[in-house]
């Protein structure tokens, strides 16, 4: 699990990592390495999180300000309105 932490954690986009193993049993590795690297990547933070950004921007729009809603390739013209 350390592996996978590691490698799911390691900032180097440049260059492709290579890890060789010398195991007596295989059995569990790839289970635990895969157990690693996903809570690796949940352990760094957001970057330029793309939803965060567009709730921001709806979020300072005034209420009745029209928007188009895309879904399976059709448009359709909504407008804003909040509820609390």
């Amino acid at each position: 699990m350390d592996l996978g932490y590691a490698l799911a954690t390691e900032d180097t986009n440049e260059n492709r990592i290579v890890v060789g193993l010398a195991l007596p049993t295989r059995a569990y590795a790839a289970s635990l390495i895969a157990t690693g690297i996903v809570a690796g990547k949940l352990s760094q933070p957001i970057k330029g999180d793309k939803a965060i950004e567009r709730f921001q921007e709806l979020s300072i729009l005034p209420i009745g300000t029209s928007l188009i809603y895309r879904r399976c390739n059709k448009s359709i013209k909504v407008f804003l309105m909040v509820m609390w």
